[in-house]
């Protein structure tokens, strides 16, 4: 299970139990959970106030926690509004080119996406050198045009770490420790952008993050990533062992 699904579901249903929309989700990922096996969310509120709710959210498989939510869910009636942020001016979807990241022979959530970049380099194309890190995708929106939701910002989020292979010159990727989301407004919108910024890489771990935006401009929410980097084998697998050091 992608770490952005469990997320997203996990912030759905407390959206759903508490009525109110998320201000802030973050996730730290504990262990992977592989088919076969069932899904429990166990929803908990721990403070509910007059506007905002802070809660929490644990993902369970076999009796064991996959994953642990943390959110804080709400609105305010304020004078002030505004979005200070602009959306990139690239490409739209329909004029980029389409990029599959899904390994033959494996069903995975990348086999049923629709995924276009507008800026920057993925797989083997990134290995000509390092770049700037700052890749710009487009993920169509299942059943779209809709109105986004809070899971949907959740699993495309979660698709940052592929613009680190662009930013080191290299054919890597990585396993999540933690996704936070920072929401803005929701849109209906055929397509979310993901606007990519990569930060660091050192002793193995790496860190980014990427803005999204609706088809419009909106504004939909900031995530924030640190990531267990990993080389890319040849049939596409993430090597889980570090990488050997050059005798010499």
């Amino acid at each position: 299970m992608q770490g952005g699904v469990g997320l997203g579901v996990a912030v759905d249903a407390l959206e759903y139990v508490t009525g109110r929309p998320t201000v802030w989700a973050t996730a730290q990922y504990l262990r992977y959970a592989s088919p076969p096996g069932e899904i429990e969310i166990q929803l908990t509120l721990e403070v509910v106030g007059y506007n905002m709710t802070q809660a929490r959210a644990l993902v369970m498989m076999g009796g064991e926690e996959v994953l642990t939510v943390l959110a804080a869910l709400g609105a305010r009636n304020f004078e002030l509004t505004g979005q200070k942020i602009e959306m990139p001016a690239v490409r739209g979807p329909l004029d980029c080119e389409h990029v599959s990241m899904a390994r033959d022979g494996v069903q995975a959530m990348f086999s049923n996406w629709d995924l276009r970049l507008a800026r920057g380099r993925v797989k083997e194309a990134a290995v000509s050198g390092p770049g700037k890190g700052d890749c710009i995708f487009y993920v169509k929106v299942a059943g779209g045009p809709r109105l986004v939701t809070a899971s949907d910002i959740a699993m495309v989020g979660d698709m940052m770490p592929m613009a680190f292979g662009d930013a080191f010159g290299a054919f890597i990727n990585g396993n999540s420790i933690d996704n936070t989301i920072r929401f803005g407004d929701r849109a209906v919108s055929e397509w979310i952008m993901l606007e990519c910024s990569v930060f660091d890489l050192r002793r193995g771990y790496a860190h980014g993050m990427a803005h999204m935006w609706a088809d419009d401009g909106t504004y939909l929410a900031t995530a924030s990533q640190s990531v267990i980097m990993r080389t890319i084998g040849a049939d596409g697998t993430l090597n889980r062992g570090a990488p050997k050091k050059q005798a010499g």
